[in-house]
């Protein structure tokens, strides 16, 4: 008789949203939660048998379901018993909407960078060596193994500039660790993009501002407007899965479509769109670089309008329509009175002195959770009292107090309006509600 069976490595996990799937080979899916107890008993089981242990679910969501996972790769049928190697782990909840250990972390592995960009959120040109030694890297890579961490990823400001940078590549892999990489591109010569293919990368996320030379040469000092686009394409011809992104400034933001159009054309898989962060280097330049609202809702107009065209194979775009629509949902798991993104409900920074952040852009010590080498980042997410109090905050503040769009979109970015009003039950300054 037929039963089914899982196909090589598997991690399958219930988190308080949805069900992911890992597979050793680095693809992900997501599956509707209530299928968990099912997918607990799929292996070595047929069709008869799930519908005898689960009346709920008829035979033809149980066929869809099976299907779907055969499509995938991700299941077999076989009248020979395989033997597979499947995790299955359930998260805890510390609150409501919080995950027991982080599922993505960001970690800046120094403060040195080889560009000096208009808009970056570098305090300044830094090229001091401080980072992170490589003994404390693989105890955190460990713990977050063991915790079952989905993402893993190295930035800040360049990690090709992180003398350890191939050795902690690799030992993610060892360790089953997926990890994703972002780069200013300039050091991904051939050797470079050999070493991180042979160390075991996967992800690569590269920034992209501009179409054309004229706007590469106001925001991208020093460096040549043909090598990035050479870069992008080696990557994509190692079989590299590439992420481009834009931080959209007065600069570009008419060129947006011909950036999508460019990350489309160099093969990326997809294409995000970042707004400006009113932090550090951008203020000095900040007349030069700030869009108006207007402005910014006639780019995610443009944006919205070129995406009614997505074909499937098209590249992926990513932005956040919540600004220009606040109707639609912004976070479709998040609790009516539980407010603000992600950040220290199921992500968190990590800076290259070691410091826990609720969020990447929230460097500041009265936002400091802990440093990994004093305690294991399980102690610091679930101890820390600054973690606790943002996760009880339930009132905002201002225009949002009353808002009728509040419970749909969340209140968006905390870390907007911290960095604009240094108050983080301020009102997003990038909302475009009046």
């Amino acid at each position: 008789m037929l039963k089914f069976y899982y196909i090589n490595e598997l991690l399958i996990r219930k988190e308080h949203f949805w069900i992911l799937i890992l597979s050793l080979d680095g693809r992900r899916f997501v599956i509707d939660i209530k299928y968990f107890k099912l997918l607990k008993r799929l292996n070595w089981n047929d069709e008869s048998g799930l519908m005898g242990l689960f009346p709920e679910f008829d035979k033809d969501g149980i066929i869809e379901l099976t299907d779907s996972l055969i499509d995938k790769w991700i299941l077999i049928k076989s009248d020979v018993k395989l033997e597979t190697n499947v995790k299955f782990i359930e998260n805890q909840l510390i609150s409501e909407d919080s995950l027991s250990f982080p599922r993505t972390v960001y970690w800046e592995t120094s403060w040195i960078c080889n560009f000096k960009c208009l808009h970056c959120y570098s305090q300044l040109h830094n090229n001091s060596c401080r980072w992170l030694d490589l003994d404390s890297i693989k105890k955190l890579i460990d713990e977050m193994a063991w915790c079952w961490v989905e993402f893993f990823n190295v930035w800040g400001w360049e990690p090709l500039l992180y003398e350890h940078i191939f050795d902690v590549i690799k030992y993610c892999k060892q360790v089953w660790l997926t990890i994703e990489m972002t780069s200013n591109w300039s050091l991904l010569h051939d050797e470079n993009i050999s070493r991180l293919k042979e160390s075991g990368l996967k992800f690569i996320q590269i920034s992209i501002d501009w179409s054309n030379e004229e706007t590469f040469e106001k925001i991208r000092i020093w460096w040549n407007f043909n090598q990035v686009t050479e870069s992008v394409r080696k990557l994509v011809k190692a079989w590299f899965t590439v992420s481009i992104n834009t931080v959209l400034t007065k600069l570009n933001h008419l060129e947006i479509l011909d950036i999508i159009k460019l990350s489309q054309e160099l093969g990326a898989s997809f294409y995000k769109v970042s707004p400006l962060m009113e932090t550090w280097r951008w203020k000095t330049n900040k007349n030069s670089l700030k869009l108006t609202k207007s402005e910014l809702r006639g780019v995610y107009s443009k944006i919205l309008k070129h995406q009614i065209n997505y074909k499937k194979g098209d590249m992926k775009v990513i932005f956040n329509i919540n600004l220009i629509k606040p109707t639609i949902k912004n976070i479709f798991w998040m609790k009516k009175w539980h407010y603000w993104c992600p950040a220290w409900r199921t992500t968190c920074g990590i800076d290259s002195y070691g410091n826990v952040y609720p969020c990447s852009y929230m460097h500041d010590d009265a936002l400091s959770c802990g440093n990994i080498k004093k305690n294991t980042l399980k102690q610091i997410w679930t101890a820390s009292h600054v973690l606790k109090e943002l996760r009880s905050v339930t009132d905002l503040e201002w225009k949002c107090k009353d808002c009728r769009y509040l419970d749909i979109c969340s209140g968006w970015c905390r870390a907007s309006a911290f960095l604009k009003h240094w108050n983080l039950n301020q009102s997003d300054p990038l909302c475009v509600v009046k």
